[in-house]
Order: C-alpha cells, then structure tokens, then sequence
C-alpha cells in the first residue's frame, strides 16, 4: 500500500517536472521569435534596459478600445488618450464617443 503511494507521488513529481520542463521550453521560443522579428533600434533598446537594470519590454501590448482585442508587436493607433490596433477602429470609437 505504502509503495503504491509512493509510485504514484513519483510519478506525480516526474509529470510535474516535465510539465515546467515544456513551460520554460515555450517561454524560451516565445522570446526568440521576439527577438528574432525585432528592429536593430528595438534590440539596441532591448540591451540599453539590460545594462539600467530595467525590466525589458520585448513587444509591448495593448488592448484595442473599440474591439477589445489584444495586440502585440504593431505600433498602436492613438486618440485623445485611447489605443486602437488599426484606423477603423478609431472612426468607430470616434462615433460611438460622439467627438
């Protein structure tokens, strides 16, 4: 009974470790593809917040105020403080502001 448990706690463990295993994997392709697609002004950016000492910001993200979707890597559109992720949605915000 004793060992069963013990099998299955092991096996419990080894799920988990390969579970943060893939994890880290991800997060590590994730961040080359960033930096991989990033201009030669991001990248000299990228390595002056290193050298600061500030958390570095590889794609900046937002959410559209008119559909609600999130964005990442494009330059925002933007008007009287709001962010959109293409010119349509400001004229639609715009109407539905009333400005």
């Amino acid at each position: 009974m004793q060992e069963k448990a013990r099998r299955k706690e092991q096996e419990r463990k080894k799920k988990e470790a390969e579970r943060k295993k893939k994890e880290e994997a991800e997060a590590k392709a994730a961040v080359t593809k960033a930096t991989a697609t990033m201009t030669e002004r991001e990248r000299r950016a990228l390595a002056a917040e290193k050298r600061l000492g500030v958390t570095p910001t590889l794609s900046p993200t937002f959410v559209c105020e008119n559909c609600k979707k999130p964005s990442c890597g494009s330059s925002p559109f933007e008007r009287l403080g709001y962010k959109y992720c293409s010119t349509a949605c400001v004229v639609e915000h715009k109407k539905v502001l009333g400005k």
